[in-house]
């Protein structure tokens, strides 16, 4: 049985909640993995090349992937370059409601992550995330709303909103388990 392994790097729990929904969706499909925030990889008995995939999983924040990531993915690049793999990147831009300005903000995102990794990716997926006003101070959450008003999502900060396409996620496990199998 192929193994995969699902790294992800997550500031609010979203880019968490979509890995460990990835990994579950990837076990139903009969593939072995293994899910683990990148941060806690070093306290692991673990090698990426014991692995017949890698999944890389992290949010944009502020227009910057999570520092955890890439710091690892860098550190890492020779051995990430010889594996099959990869990326989802969890991103407000992906919730807005106009087709053209979310093509533009997504060929950014992939366009950063480019410049920001010294490993070239040739599958990236781009999800909506969670806008969790509750959880912020009081400075990301105006920006936050200020971005929300922008895309036409929600700006009630009062309570949280999921914008996560679950569908697309289980499309997502289906092609990969693919790969794999």
């Amino acid at each position: 049985m192929k193994k995969i392994l699902v790294l992800y790097a997550a500031k609010h729990g979203q880019s968490k909640k979509i890995a460990q929904t990835l990994a579950d969706h990837l076990s139903t499909l009969g593939v072995q993995v293994s899910l683990l925030d990148v941060s806690d990889f070093d306290k692991h008995a673990l090698s990426l090349d014991t692995f017949d995939y890698l999944v890389f999983g992290a949010s944009i924040y502020i227009g910057n992937i999570e520092k955890d990531m890439t710091v690892f993915i860098n550190k890492n690049a020779d051995t990430i370059a010889s594996l099959p793999r990869s990326f989802f990147l969890v991103a407000m831009a992906a919730a807005t409601k106009d087709d053209g300005r979310r093509e533009k903000s997504l060929a950014e995102i992939r366009l950063n992550l480019s410049r920001r990794v010294q490993v070239n990716f040739p599958d990236i997926e781009v999800f909506a995330g969670a806008i969790k006003y509750t959880q912020y101070n009081w400075l990301v959450k105006w920006m936050m709303k200020r971005i929300a008003r922008k895309e036409g999502g929600s700006v009630d900060t009062s309570r949280d909103y999921e914008y996560t396409d679950w569908t697309q996620l289980a499309a997502y496990a289906q092609r990969l388990a693919n790969k794999v199998n």
